[in-house]
């Protein structure tokens, strides 16, 4: 009874640690690439001749 459910919660954690940083990774590379947009924003904005 035990070894299928230990089994299953294995299967279970691996999916989740395999999902978690994939996650993660998408989420920091989006602020990355909202960050660097941002400043090359500011840059241009900055160095507009008024």
């Amino acid at each position: 009874m035990s070894k299928p459910f230990i089994k299953q919660a294995t299967l279970y954690d691996n999916k989740l640690h395999y999902q978690r940083p994939f996650f993660s990774s998408m989420l920091r590379w989006t602020i990355a690439l909202i960050t660097v947009v941002a400043l090359l924003d500011i840059v241009a904005f900055v160095r507009m001749p008024t």
